[in-house]
């Protein structure tokens, strides 16, 4: 199970916690990141 999933200090990660559709494009993604939790994808 190690290899499942690995996450490093090196990087910020988002959580958000509502259901989405992960077949969302990656502007779509960023959009909810930016609208819904008020962060930047490209800071940090």
């Amino acid at each position: 199970m190690s290899g499942l999933l690995s996450l490093g200090a090196h990087r910020s990660y988002h959580l958000y916690r509502k259901e989405t559709d992960m077949r969302k494009g990656f502007n779509q993604l960023c959009g909810i990141v930016t609208n819904e939790l008020g962060r930047q994808v490209t800071q940090g």
